[in-house]
């Protein structure tokens, strides 16, 4: 089972755009003496991007799971595609 809660905020026209997306998951499996083990799993992610020039932006975005996580992001929207490029550093 999964939850999750999904905010966006738009300015400057949606050219600046801030997200944040909280995830919480419950798995649920059975071992070989007929025990269930039940395992949850919390993850948040958080960033920002703007577009520079029409179907085209940049952003930043934080992970957290276990520790933290930073990626940079860069991306182009088409009318049916949409590609995006992700550097991680951890």
């Amino acid at each position: 089972m999964e939850w999750k809660i999904l905010l966006q905020k738009n300015w400057l026209e949606d050219r600046l755009v801030w997200a944040l997306n909280i995830i919480y998951e419950l798995q649920f499996e059975k071992e070989e003496e007929g025990e269930w083990e039940r395992d949850a799993v919390f993850e948040w992610f958080t960033g920002i991007s703007y577009r520079f020039i029409r179907n085209w932006s940049a952003g930043n975005r934080l992970i957290f799971k276990a520790a933290y996580e930073i990626d940079i992001t860069f991306s182009c929207k088409l009318e049916d595609f949409w590609a995006e490029q992700t550097r991680h550093k951890t």
